[in-house]
């Protein structure tokens, strides 16, 4: 039985998706399979060596459907064949935060609702006029 070692929430992201090696290489195109506010699994035609810096630059629709970027450092952790190329796993330099990448945390570091604003207030029934 495989265990799961992520700490952070993935989420699926549909959108172009840019890939440059730090070293110089040419940039690639990539798929995004997951990303979360540590990381991302994209899918890349060629491949990079792992602890390579890459900069990944993301485009897609934000919360209100208007494109957006966003421009992410950070190495590649894994790489392993793929029927299309290769899978690699990239670690974020940062985690995503709604002050660095606001439109990305959005989607994988939503905020959680305040208990109180949340908390259902109980009901008085009216009170009964006796005639």
């Amino acid at each position: 039985m495989i265990s799961e070692k992520r700490m952070a929430r993935r989420v699926t992201l549909t959108g172009t998706t840019l890939v440059i090696p730090g070293s110089g290489g040419r940039a690639l195109t990539a798929v995004v399979t997951n990303v979360s506010s540590t990381g991302a699994g994209l899918r890349i035609p060629e491949a990079i060596p792992p602890n390579e810096a890459v900069t990944v630059t993301m485009a897609f629709l934000d919360t209100v459907g208007l494109v957006t970027q966003e421009k992410l450092s950070g190495v590649v952790a894994w790489i392993a064949p793929s029927p299309r190329g290769f899978l690699v796993g990239i670690t974020w330099d940062r985690p995503v935060d709604p002050t660095s990448h606001p439109a990305l945390a959005a989607y994988v570091a939503p905020r959680t609702p305040n208990p109180s604003s949340t908390a259902c207030t109980p009901k008085r029934r009216a009170s009964r006029v006796r005639r």
